[in-house]
């Protein structure tokens, strides 16, 4: 294994998963906020798929789930659900979109929709930490214990 190559890919997706942290904590403060009404949740659901899209590319494409399992294959069912829970949130934020593209601006709609996103934000803030602790797992008893 070259652990060179493990160690980059481990610190690019610990920085990943930094700025979607920052990215749910801001969505907290958005969604607390007095002024949120349904173009600028929109607009914020908008910009915040292209994050995470490209986020679960990269993990999928760039080698995160492939190098955990190379590097622990014991991990490997893991890291397939991990994986398919990508599919799943995009579901989801796309199921969000919908709605948002078709509610009116009603109280009542809305507060729905606003919940719904709040328990977006949570589901893919657990989905990250899950990620995190699979890739300390990893390292920790596979690179390690080999230094």
């Amino acid at each position: 294994m070259n652990t060179k190559v493990t160690v980059e890919v481990f610190q690019e997706i610990n920085s990943e998963h930094q700025e979607l942290e920052r990215q749910y904590a801001a969505f907290d403060t958005f969604l607390s906020g007095e002024l949120v009404r349904v173009p600028s949740l929109r607009r914020r659901l908008s910009e915040f798929a292209v994050i995470l899209k490209c986020h679960f590319d990269h993990e999928e494409e760039g080698g995160y789930f492939r190098e955990i399992v190379e590097m622990a294959p014991r991990l490997s069912r893991v890291a397939q659900e991990l994986e398919s829970e990508h599919d799943e949130l995009l579901g989801r934020l796309e199921y969000l979109a919908d709605q948002l593209s078709t509610t009116a601006d009603v109280a009542r709609e809305f507060a729905q929709l606003h919940k719904a996103t709040t328990e977006f934000i949570a589901a893919c803030r657990a989905h990250e930490h899950r990620e995190t602790a699979l890739m300390q797992e990893a390292w920790f008893t596979e690179i390690g214990t080999g230094d």
